[in-house]
C-alpha cells in the first residue's frame, strides 16, 4: 500500500549518480518469465504530455481507462481473486477527483470540488474501501470511501487530517495517518471511523503513512522527527498504539512507507539515506536490508508484502532526473516496462496470487 509524504513530494534532485549506494546482487532489467503465482504490480507513468494509470501483470504492462483530457495518478493497489483494485485521482488543471479502478474499468467518487484523492485502497469481500483527503476550503479532511458511499473519519480537532493507508480485518477498515494538534503532526489510525491517537516520544512531528493488521494489533508505520539531532528522520512503526524505532543508516534520514504482518513477523519497506543517496529498503523485524538499486541517485519502496517466505517489494529508482518503477522479489530487483515515449513512472502496490 502506497501513500507518504515524501513520495507526495518527489522533486528530481541534482546528485551525483553512484553504485556504490546500492546492493551487490545483479539486476536483469526485465522480468522474468511467469513461473508459479502471478506478480501484479501497480503505478503510473508518464508519457506524451499525459500521466498514465495502469498496472503490470508478470511484467506486462496494462493500462488503465482514462478520460484523454485528464491526467491520472495510482496511489495504492491490491489484488483480490485475480482482480487488481488501484485507487487514485484524476487532475484537470487544479481540479483533483478521487477515483479507483476495479480491473481496468474506473470508478468516479463522490468528493467535494476541487480537490480530494484516494491514497488507499483495500478490499474486504466483494467491496472496495478507499481512503484519503478532500478540502474543505479550510483545512483537509479525512475520508473513506465504502463502494461509492462516502464518509467522513473522526476528527477530533479542528485541523487538518490525512488519511494515507488502508487494511481491513474481519470486514472493518482500519485507515492510518496523521493530523495537526498541539505540538505539530500526531500519528493516528481510525478503526472503522473512531480515531486512535499514537504514542509520539517526542514533541517534534510524527506521521503514519501505511497500515497494515493480523489477527492480533494494528500496525503503522512511518516517521517522527528527532528533537537530538534536531531535524533528524527517525523510521518507526506503531504496534497498536506502542511506538517501535527502526535502525537507520548512521545517523541519517530514514523513513517508513509500507507495512505487511506475516507469521507475526512485522515488514517494513522504505528509504534511508547514506548521507548522500537515498537508499531503497525493508525491515524484517528490527533488522534493515538494503536493495540493490543500479546506478541511481535515489530509490524506494512504496508498497511491500510476503508470499510463501518470499519477500516482494514495489518502487522506483531515480537515474538521473528520471524515475523508473521496479519490484524486487528476495532482493534482487526487476525493472518494468514502459511505453518507448515515456519520460516515467512509479510502481506503487505489488501483490501475488
Amino acid at each position: 500500500m502506497k501513500s507518504h509524504r515524501w513520495f507526495w513530494t518527489l522533486m528530481p534532485l541534482a546528485i551525483l549518480a553512484s553504485a556504490f549506494s546500492c546492493g551487490k546482487k545483479s539486476s536483469p532489467t526485465q522480468p522474468p518469465a511467469a513461473s508459479g503465482p502471478s506478480i501484479y504490480v501497480g503505478g503510473d507513468y508518464s508519457a506524451g504530455g499525459k500521466n498514465i494509470p495502469c498496472y503490470w501483470k508478470d511484467g506486462v504492462r496494462i493500462n488503465l481507462q482514462a478520460d484523454a483530457d485528464k491526467n491520472y495518478h495510482v496511489y495504492s493497489m491490491t489484488v483480490k481473486n485475480g482482480t487488481v483494485y488501484s485507487g487514485g485521482y484524476s487532475r484537470l488543471g487544479f481540479d483533483l477527483r478521487p477515483c479507483f479502478w476495479q480491473g481496468t474499468a474506473r470508478t468516479d467518487l463522490p468528493g467535494p470540488g476541487g480537490y480530494a484523492i484516494v491514497t488507499g485502497i483495500a478490499v474486504s469481500g466483494v467491496t472496495a474501501y478507499c481512503v484519503g483527503q478532500a478540502d474543505s476550503g479550510s483545512i483537509r479532511l479525512p475520508m473513506l470511501w465504502k463502494g461509492s458511499s462516502r464518509s467522513t473519519l473522526q476528527m477530533d480537532t479542528l485541523s487538518s487530517h490525512f488519511a494515507t493507508s488502508v487494511a481491513t480485518r474481519d470486514g472493518v477498515p482500519y485507515c492510518g495517518g496523521y493530523y495537526y494538534g498541539p505540538g505539530g503532526a500526531t500519528p493516528c489510525y481510525w478503526a472503522d471511523t473512531v480515531k486512535h491517537t499514537l504514542s509520539r516520544d517526542t514533541v517534534s512531528n510524527a506521521y503514519a503513512f501505511a497500515i497494515a493488521t493480523d489477527a492480533a494489533a494494528v500496525f503503522c508505520g512511518g516517521m517522527y522527527y528527532s528533537t537530538n539531532p534536531t531535524g533528524r528522520m527517525i523510521p518507526c512503526y506503531w504496534r497498536d498504539t506502542t511506538m517501535h524505532t527502526l535502525p537507520s543508516i548512521g545517523a541519517n534520514d530514514a523513513e517508513v512507507s509500507a507495512m505487511h504482518v506475516d507469521a507475526g513477523v512485522v515488514y517494513a519497506g522504505g528509504q534511508a539515506s547514506d548521507g548522500a543517496l537515498k537508499r531503497a529498503c525493508y525491515w524484517e523485524g528490527g533488522t534493515r536490508h538494503d536493495l540493490p538499486c543500479s546506478t541511481a541517485t535515489d530509490a524506494g519502496v512504496m508498497s511491500i508484502m510476503v508470499s510463501s517466505g518470499t519477500i516482494y517489494c514495489a518502487g522506483y529508482m531515480m537515474i538521473g532526473s528520471k524515475f523508473l518503477p521496479c519490484y524486487w522479489k528476495d532482493g534482487v530487483r526487476y525493472d518494468l516496462p514502459l511505453d518507448s515515449t515515456a519520460t516515467g513512472g512509479v510502481a506503487v502496490g505489488i501483490a501475488v496470487e
